[in-house]
């Protein structure tokens, strides 16, 4: 296989030889052609002598320009890596001056070269990572085979769990492109790949089960640094291929740090939180003007009183500085207005659970 080079790299590569040579240089593709060049007449037309270079795989020398169409008296050196003859670098001049830059601009060319192979292949699988990612996340019924197939190119484990950390930017804060970095910096110092931003600012990330401890203990340094303008939500574990799941989670966690105001909220740590953040907003809305939508905000305070003293008539009495027989006398009139004992365990379940969510809204 000939490796290949655009215009673009070529005239970078063509102006660093340039710098240290200090001779006209050009770069002259597989098929012949000059497409970068300090000289720009020169740039589109023919250059026998760096084509033979590209058949022969051997340095030309040009001493008579009668002999070779469109060259100049020069030499001309394949640049060959891994076997592959990815082009050739022309430099313009007398043959004997010249040769004695041939290895240095061979090796500035390799430096150009290996360093697109990098970025090409870092680019490449950061894409396939972000395609992955949505896959699993966002595309309902998504091709099995092909997550396993990505999951395998990407040299990911099947079966192994994740957990899903949604990171969110307060729209407030105002250097948002320094809080990206220290993130990415962060995600970089502990090598996670699994990770894309998702406009306008929600990071999502995906950290190995049995690494989680460990980075949890590294991200209060974004806190620290932010000043309460980031909150994080962590999902509950699971296959990349259910990691949908994850997510959700790990969003009903971000939710409850933002209306708390904690930094970080793992979905684990939630128990009755979770179940009531999931159900719909409709629903919530129903229930809350059923149960307790005629209450007043006294009668609200009183109850949730009661429940913090785990419906204790004296030590709720206590900590409001009132008699019992006071606590005894409300709560029997909320029970008139409402149609549900609050003295009664199971009917009063149903009491808190609407002022639950009354405050959740």
């Amino acid at each position: 296989m000939v490796g290949t080079i655009d215009a673009a790299l070529g005239q970078q590569i063509v102006d660093a030889i340039s710098q240290v040579v200090e001779k006209d240089i050009n770069f002259i593709n597989k098929q012949g052609i000059i497409i970068s060049s300090t000289d720009k007449t020169r740039i589109g037309s023919f250059h026998e002598a760096g084509y033979e270079a590209i058949i022969t795989r051997r340095m030309v020398m040009v001493q008579n320009e009668r002999n070779f169409e469109g060259a100049k008296r020069g030499v001309n050196y394949p640049i060959i890596i891994d076997n592959e003859v990815f082009g050739v670098i022309g430099i313009t001049g007398n043959p004997e001056t010249i040769m004695k830059y041939g290895f240095l601009a061979s090796k500035i060319t390799e430096i150009f070269i290996k360093e697109e192979q990098i970025m090409g292949h870092y680019e490449s699988r950061k894409k396939m990572i972000q395609h992955l990612m949505n896959m699993c996340i966002y595309e309902k019924g998504a091709n099995k085979e092909a997550i396993e197939h990505m999951m395998q190119r990407l040299h990911i484990k099947a079966g192994e769990l994740y957990q899903c950390i949604v990171v969110e930017t307060s729209k407030k804060y105002a250097d948002f492109i320094e809080i990206e970095n220290r993130i990415y910096k962060l995600l970089g110092e502990y090598n996670v790949e699994l990770y894309m931003y998702n406009y306008p600012n929600h990071f999502i990330i995906l950290i190995p089960k049995k690494r989680m401890t460990e980075l949890k203990k590294l991200m209060p340094r974004l806190d620290e640094y932010a000043q309460r303008s980031i909150y994080c939500g962590i999902g509950v574990p699971e296959t990349l291929e259910h990691i949908k799941d994850a997510y959700d989670s790990a969003l009903l966690a971000l939710k409850y740090a933002k209306r708390n105001e904690q930094f970080i909220v793992d979905s684990s740590e939630l128990d009755i939180e979770l179940i009531l953040e999931s159900l719909p907003k409709s629903t919530k809305d129903k229930y809350i003007s059923t149960v307790v939508g005629s209450l007043t905000e006294e009668e609200i305070e009183l109850l949730n009183c009661y429940y913090e003293c785990n419906m204790s008539l004296k030590e709720t009495a206590e900590r409001l500085f009132i008699h019992k027989n006071t606590v005894q006398y409300r709560l029997d009139k909320i029970q008139n207005k409402i149609g549900i004992n609050p003295r009664n365990f199971k009917q009063s379940i149903r009491i808190y659970l609407g002022i639950y969510m009354k405050g959740m809204q």
